[in-house]
């Protein structure tokens, strides 16, 4: 009876021995896996500063994919303008691109860059003159800057900055001016430049000196300033 009793105690330790080690295993595992789980959430910080690296790289190269693809028709558009120069319909589409984007001093810098780069005898896809009151129309309603459009006025058609081959583009910039004035209701100022464009000696003395003679010539013969009288 004895021995019984002891092998039953016996068997009782085993198992509460091989319970407890198995309690103290589960304890174990329970932690592991509340740990993987913490990690997961809250993240290794070594890992974290990769990720937000990766995702820093990953917004700046989508915000230069996505400017270069707004900037995408300017680049073409230079590209054409490097090939021909004399492009007066690109220079005015350069401007209008830049116009649409805001950028509204980057479109008058254009204009201003197409008068010194396009030679008018050798101008294709459009008029010199256009370049001229595309830029005047640019200060005068969206900078609201008539002085600055006068200004660009006064060095074309007083100061003949710019060398016409045809007269009828020269006499489209004087139309334009005497116009810009009547706007402003200097009905004395618009008078007085509609009669001096006929009178054949504007800007006679400019900056192309005799190469310009021609066209300022023909002013005196313009049906188009004419009819401002």
């Amino acid at each position: 009876d004895d021995e019984e009793d002891e092998d039953a105690d016996g068997a009782d330790g085993m198992d509460e021995g091989g319970s407890g080690k198995a309690k103290s295993k589960s304890k174990s595992e329970n932690t592991t896996d509340d740990d993987e789980d913490m990690d997961i959430l809250l993240g290794d910080n070594a890992a974290n500063e990769e990720s937000a690296g990766a995702s820093a790289d990953v917004e700046l190269a989508m915000a230069r994919a996505e400017h270069l693809t707004a900037r995408r028709p300017l680049l073409l558009n230079r590209v054409l303008l490097r090939q021909n120069p004399h492009n007066v319909g690109e220079w005015i589409k350069r401007s209008k691109l830049y116009m649409d984007l805001g950028e509204v001093d980057m479109a008058t810098s254009a204009l201003e860059e197409s008068l010194k780069s396009v030679i008018a005898r050798k101008s294709v896809n459009g008029s010199p003159s256009s370049l001229v009151l595309t830029l005047v129309d640019i200060h005068e309603k969206e900078r609201k800057d008539v002085d600055a459009s006068r200004r660009v006025l006064e060095r074309i058609c007083s100061k003949n900055e710019y060398d016409f081959q045809d007269t009828e583009d020269l006499a489209q910039c004087h139309a334009a001016w005497v116009e810009l004035e009547l706007r402003q209701e200097n009905w004395d100022m618009a008078l007085d430049l509609a009669r001096r464009s006929v009178s054949g000696k504007i800007g006679a003395s400019g900056a192309h000196g005799k190469r310009s003679s021609k066209a300022i010539k023909g002013l005196a013969k313009s049906l188009r300033l004419w009819n401002l009288l």
